[in-house]
């Protein structure tokens, strides 16, 4: 007999059948990031690496062809499990056209980003007996705008977080039934998180470090040991037999990934707080501070109160020898985004493009949050009137935080909180790193301007040929896209770089004809060249 459903898994239900109806209207509304092209060409030249081993598919082989060597190519070490798997599916339906390749690639990322959704309504139901504080956590998940956004073409930090997210489940599952079977599980998910990036190796260090207090307190260390045991060797197995580049020699071949993911190999600049910085000076505030701004208040209040009571919680219950499961799986929750940060500060890696690389702390950064609303709830559950005031509060800042991100539609990636000014934004951080207002620009220029050829140049350093490829393939062939910006009829500038001074500088060469705001924001502009002045380019 089927298990009676809880009102949680219908209203999960509902939530999961709404995001995919608005999934399946609104993915081919979002342009091409600055990585999206590499990040084929990785799963592309993994899948001809594997191929090779084959006297398969001649054909896909001879397609295949044309990209390098996985040995001999500069990005070989990234772990590709979802890329290949895009591979495979691309090779299979041979799309006609690059628009439908990415649109493709755009509807996978989101399917994948629903699949994390569905884990954290898995975990939440380990985590909490009612259903309010199960939906919560899980909305605290789904509206956080920036993630939402990218959710549809981040197909390396989104990607990552969602398998963080299955894996996390897995955690919590085994320190809440620890089993031989509930380890081999959460080996077999820790590996496809390490499978789309290295750094989820933070999951079994973490996660054996809580096996043998567990173990300790419970005195039952030797079984928690074979425990980990279950847990490293299947991990260890599945990572090797999904990463091509590690068959041949897989502990020089790891170390090697995770050096350079420890030290990444790029010496870009950005602005942090209207200072423009070099990634290899990356202050040890720059994660904590890009979260605390681009994050919702709501969740951010009660992340930072579940964290604080979590703590002393589990800080109480040692002192009293009465540490329980609960007090396990919120450590363990905590400890993911305290752990990465220190690591990140340690190590002196660098991060750039807001918190991006970090994105794989937010499923426990969103269960903490309704752990903290959770705590609230609690505190106030003989005062009927604050409770449902607070909870009335919740709600609407939810269906305030869906207004904004309907408003902002595609461009949710931009979302600041109130801790920083809109006016000031774009001359203190970076808006739209990832280039993805290109599209819109593009369009409009094309809806303007009915030239056979239209030269298009950028004043910041964003991607705009890259959106070119999500427009139709007549539209396309009327841009041309100037290296030299100075060539330009129109300049557009995404903010990415700090142009748009000069372009003020030199008002009699160039005029504003189209802007992007979203609130008070500047996201995206357009420049017109004044062609009968004669005036210096303000861009040499």
């Amino acid at each position: 007999m089927l298990k009676r459903l809880q009102l949680s898994d219908w209203l999960m239900g509902g939530i999961l059948l709404a995001l995919i109806f608005i999934g399946l209207n609104t993915y081919k509304d979002y342009g091409i990031s600055w990585d999206e092209e590499v990040s084929r060409r990785n799963g592309l030249i993994s899948l001809k690496y594997v191929l090779s081993f084959f006297s398969i598919f001649p054909d896909t082989q001879a397609n295949l062809s044309q990209y390098s060597d996985l040995f001999s190519y500069k990005d070989r070490d990234y772990p590709v499990l979802f890329e290949i798997i895009l591979a495979i599916t691309e090779q299979i339906y041979r799309f006609d056209s690059p628009k439908e390749v990415f649109e493709f690639r755009h509807l996978a990322t989101y399917i994948c980003w629903l699949t994390g959704v569905f884990f954290i309504y898995l975990t939440a139901r380990k985590i909490f007996y009612r259903n309010i504080y199960i939906l919560f956590s899980v909305l605290f998940y789904i509206l956080q705008p920036r993630l939402y956004g990218e959710a549809y073409y981040n197909d390396k930090d989104i990607v990552f977080m969602s398998f963080f997210a299955i894996s996390t489940w897995a955690c919590v599952n085994l320190i809440n039934n620890p089993t031989h079977r509930t380890a081999a599980i959460a080996g077999i998910c820790a590996a496809l998180a390490i499978n789309v990036r290295i750094m989820a190796v933070v999951i079994p260090f973490l996660l054996i470090f809580q096996l043998a207090a567990i173990g300790l307190l419970s005195r039952k260390f030797f079984n928690h040991t074979k425990l980990s045991l279950t847990f490293l060797a299947t991990c260890a197995a599945i990572t090797y037999i999904l990463w091509p580049y590690l068959w041949l020699h897989p502990i020089d071949h790891f170390s090697e990934a995770f050096s350079n993911m420890a030290h990444f190999r790029w010496n870009g600049a950005y602005k942090f707080n209207g200072v423009q910085i070099p990634a290899a000076e990356t202050p040890e505030i720059y994660g904590p501070v890009w979260i605390l701004i681009t994050t919702p208040l709501v969740i951010v209040s009660f992340a930072l109160l579940g964290g604080g009571l979590t703590s002393y919680e589990a800080t109480r219950s040692f002192l009293k020898s009465t540490l329980r499961t609960e007090n396990f799986i919120n450590l363990f929750l905590l400890s993911v985004p305290l752990s990465s940060l220190l690591a990140v500060a340690i190590l002196h890696s660098i991060l750039y493009d807001g918190w991006r690389q970090l994105y794989f702390v937010y499923p426990s950064i969103a269960l903490l949050s309704g752990i903290g609303f959770f705590y609230v709830d609690q505190f106030l559950s003989q005062n009927a009137m604050a409770r449902g005031a607070v909870r009335a509060v919740v709600a609407f800042s939810f269906l305030l935080l869906c207004h904004w991100m309907y408003v902002a539609h595609p461009l949710q990636n931009v979302f600041f909180n109130s801790l920083t000014k809109a006016e000031t934004r774009p001359n203190n951080w970076e808006i739209d790193y990832w280039g993805l207002a290109n599209k819109l620009a593009l369009k409009h220029i094309l809806s303007i301007d009915d030239s056979r050829s239209i030269k298009v140049g950028t004043g910041s350093a964003t991607p705009a040929p890259r959106s070119a490829l999500m427009l139709p393939q007549t539209e396309r062939n009327r841009l041309d896209f100037q290296k030299d910006a100075c060539d330009a009829t129109y300049i557009i500038n995404s903010f990415r770089a700090v142009f748009d001074v000069k372009i003020d500088q030199y008002a009699q060469s160039y005029r504003l004809i189209w802007q992007k705001t979203i609130g008070d924001m500047p996201v995206i502009r357009i420049y017109q060249r004044n062609e009968d002045v004669d005036a210096p380019c303000p861009f040499r």
